[in-house]
């Protein structure tokens, strides 16, 4: 199902897709948000509409759908190396409401986020306050091409600390991290006994280097 790059309609995208294009003037590529300019392939839209025909509109169960549960788990075991079970997975309504569950659940007012690494993916930032925790930052080494700095990392460790929160392959930059690094932040939070929340979004979308998932280690 990879995407026609030729059919992008910029002009329905500018009367449709609003939050990303409809802002801007007709001569203005917008770059912004992480919203599909392509067409929903068709296995999709007729996936979608042989369900409302099925009549499978009420409503399922809160973790989802089990068969979508287990072949979420199916491509964690087989492609992340991850031996997920379906009672470790959890369908949500997308990436932003991810990070709002793991800043709602797990921090408390006046921890502290560790964010590894800065700069970073705003609503990551946004879902620290609003749980009235505090972002702490542990920014790239932009001397030496976007290097990781884990004893910059050790350092901000306070008693407060309480998560850390792992963009890989970092958004925005796409630097994607080696088993060295993802090593050293998994050894630093289990000595804390930190919980890691990973994003790992663009798995798929890689300038160079191979996605490793930390949560395989």
């Amino acid at each position: 199902m990879m995407p026609d790059f030729d059919s992008v309609d910029l002009e329905f995208l500018r009367k449709r897709a609003a939050l990303k294009w409809g802002r801007w003037q007709d001569d203005v590529i917008s770059l912004s948000v992480a919203d599909l300019d392509f067409k929903a392939p068709e296995e999709i839209k007729e996936a979608v509409v042989r369900a409302a025909r099925e009549d499978r509109t009420p409503y399922g169960s809160y973790g989802g759908d089990p068969d979508v549960v287990e072949a979420v788990c199916d491509k964690l075991r087989r492609v992340n190396r991850i031996p997920a079970t379906p009672d470790q997975v959890h369908m949500i309504p997308g990436t932003m409401f991810a990070i709002f569950m793991a800043c709602y659940y797990f921090l408390k007012p006046g921890d502290e986020a560790l964010i590894c690494p800065s700069p970073v993916y705003p609503p990551f930032i946004h879902n620290v306050l609003n749980a009235q925790a505090v972002p702490v930052f542990n920014p790239l080494d932009f001397r030496n091409g976007l290097q990781l700095d884990l004893e910059d990392l050790r350092r901000r460790i306070t008693p407060r600390t309480r998560m850390l929160m792992v963009s890989n392959p970092h958004n925005p930059t796409g630097r994607v991290f080696t088993r060295k690094e993802l090593e050293g932040i998994a050894e630093i939070a289990q000595k804390h006994h930190l919980l890691i929340f990973s994003d790992e979004l663009y798995e798929d979308m890689l300038f160079e280097g191979e996605h490793l998932s930390i949560a395989s280690l």
